[in-house]
C-alpha cells in the first residue's frame, strides 16, 4: 500500500533488489523496512550515498538486523520493559496506535513520535549531507497501520512530505528482504540458509 501511495502522491517509487543499482542511480530517499537479513558494512555504505547527495534515509523497524544497523548509524536504541502502542506527534496534533519495544536517542535529532512518558520512538536527524529518519516501529508503515487515518497523516505530513519537496525517486529496499535471486551467478548454500525464510528457521 505504501508503494502504491507512494506513486500516486508523484514519489516515483522503484524497488531496490540489487545494490548496485544504486551507482546508476541515487534516489531522493531510500527506505529500509524491517530489513530480515544484516546489513554490511558495503550494504551499509552503499545506502550512504542517498544522504551523501542531499537525500534522506528511512528506517523502520524492530527487527535484529534493524537494530544492528540503526546503531551504527549513531542513534541510541535501547529496550523498554513492556511493549506498548499509545504514541502522538510532539505537537499532539496527531495520536496513533502502534507496537513499540524501543526507544530512540540521538545527539542533534527531533522527535517524530513521542511515548506517554516522553520516549522518542521516531526521530529526524541530520545525517551525511542529508537526514536520517528512524522509526523504532514498522507498523505505522503498514497496510493496517495506513488504514488508519490518524496513522496516514503522520506517515504523510511526517515521512513523505519532506521527499515530495524534493524531485526524485523513492527506493524500497528489498534486498534485505527474503530471497532475491542473485544477478550475478548461481545460489549458494549461504544465500538458501541466510536469505531465506525456511534457510532462517531451519537454523533456528
Amino acid at each position: 500500500a505504501l508503494y502504491e501511495w507512494a506513486g500516486a502522491v508523484g514519489a516515483s517509487p522503484f524497488r531496490l533488489t540489487d545494490l548496485s543499482a544504486l551507482d546508476a542511480r541515487t534516489p531522493a530517499a531510500l527506505l529500509v523496512l524491517q530489513p530480515e537479513s544484516p546489513i554490511d558494512p558495503a550494504a551499509s555504505a552503499a545506502f550512504d550515498a542517498v544522504p551523501r547527495t542531499a537525500g534522506t534515509l528511512i528506517v523502520a523497524g524492530d527487527s535484529l538486523a534493524w537494530l544492528l544497523y540503526v546503531r551504527s548509524l549513531g542513534v541510541t536504541v535501547d529496550p523498554i520493559r513492556d511493549a506498548q502502542s499509545n504514541l502522538s506527534t510532539p505537537d499532539g496534533a496527531l495520536s496513533i496506535g502502534a507496537p513499540y519495544r524501543f526507544r530512540l536517542t540521538a545527539d542533534g535529532a527531533t522527535p517524530l513520535l513521542v511515548a506517554p512518558n516522553g520516549d522518542w520512538v521516531a526521530l529526524r536527524m541530520p545525517y551525511e549531507r542529508g537526514s536520517l529518519v528512524v522509526l523504532a516501529t514498522a507498523a505505522p508503515l503498514t497496510n493496517a497501520g495506513l488504514a488508519d487515518p490518524q496513522t496516514a497523516r503522520f506517515v504523510y505530513r511526517d515521512v513523505l512530505r519532506s521527499i515530495l519537496s524534493a524531485p526524485g525517486a523513492l527506493a524500497f529496499d528489498e534486498a534485505h528482504h527474503s530471497f532475491v535471486p542473485s544477478a550475478v551467478g548461481p545460489t549458494s548454500l549461504n544465500q538458501l540458509a541466510f536469505d531465506t525464510p525456511a534457510g532462517r528457521a531451519l537454523l533456528y
